[in-house]
């Protein structure tokens, strides 16, 4: 119920910064690239889900070896839903309090999340691994799938019956994306803390509640960091770097690589002003 309220307060939120600082045809734009890659996602979580429950019995393939599971105790699931709540809080937090660059924020989010959700749609489609030791032991029946794929795009998740989706965490890429909103753009000292110590003690959940293998995470925060510093902070800066790139030349001989025309230097990591500095 938690993670159901905090994905709708975060729908609410950015529907008011979008509404106040973008056009109507940007905003419909950037809300129909969303919905069509999370549907294309759940949709593949759909099918990740048939296979675990027809090709990986428990009975004849047990959870994988895990440094992880073997040095945290077990705990009960839902814990790192909370942690994760608290997170993207935080995230909704330091953004809707700029007094500028929310939408360069909401942006760069929005373009990193669906970058990896596309790229997480390949990992968890091309090699299904076996349950870690939670409820997906034993995976539900999906008898409507378009209904299940529209209850995850509607609830991020929260809502759907999903599971084998294992290689690369979703949860780290929302929990990771979160934290470096408030560590890029939050001048605060004690925010930046708190965004680290959350982060820390949510995968410590996600491992103890068996949600994930601990290598799930591993290549989630290394994926999710790097395309997170790959990525603009504005639409018109991402145009910019991909038409003003071009190709190092090869050399002959002994000459050096040469690079015709220049790369735009974006300055997308300056944190925001604090609006209640500015009144």
């Amino acid at each position: 119920r938690s993670l159901k309220l905090q994905f709708l307060y975060f729908i609410g939120q950015m529907s008011r910064v979008l509404v106040q600082e973008t056009t109507w045809k940007h905003t419909a734009g950037m809300v129909l690239f969303w919905v069509v890659t999370m549907f294309c996602h759940t949709s593949t979580m759909n099918v990740v889900n048939k296979r675990l429950r027809s090709l990986l019995p428990p009975e004849t393939h047990p959870p994988l070896p895990d440094l992880g599971h073997d040095f945290i105790p077990k705990m009960d699931e839902g814990a790192n839903d909370v942690l994760l709540a608290l997170q993207v809080l935080l995230c909704i937090g330091v953004t809707v309090s700029c007094a500028s660059g929310r939408m360069e924020m909401l942006f760069r989010y929005a373009l990193a999340y669906s970058v990896l959700v596309w790229l997480r749609s390949c990992t968890i489609l091309v090699t299904t691994l076996p349950a870690t030791g939670n409820h997906c032991q034993h995976p539900k029946q999906i008898k409507h799938p378009l209904l299940n794929a529209f209850l995850g795009v509607v609830t991020g998740g929260a809502a759907s019956t999903h599971c084998g989706d294992l290689m690369f965490s979703g949860h780290t890429i929302a929990l990771v994306l979160s934290m470096m909103i408030t560590l890029t753009y939050q001048e605060r000292r004690s925010l930046k803390v708190a965004a680290v110590l959350l982060f820390i003690a949510d995968v410590y959940c996600i491992i103890a509640t068996r949600s994930h293998y601990t290598v799930d995470i591993v290549v989630g925060v290394y994926v999710t960091l790097t395309t997170w510093h790959l990525t603009p902070a504005t639409w018109h800066s991402f145009v910019s770097a991909l038409s003003t790139y071009e190709p190092l030349s090869l050399p002959t001989h002994n000459e050096p690589y040469l690079v015709e025309g220049e790369m735009a230097v974006l300055d997308v990591d300056s944190p925001c002003e604090d609006s209640a500095s500015e009144m």
